[in-house]
């Protein structure tokens, strides 16, 4: 997996565990 593809994956589990949150 490139460093792309993680970045991308760690933004969107950031902005589920907001969405979680709110």
């Amino acid at each position: 997996m490139s460093y792309i593809d993680y970045d991308i994956h760690r933004t969107l589990r950031i902005e589920l565990i907001t969405y979680n949150i709110n």
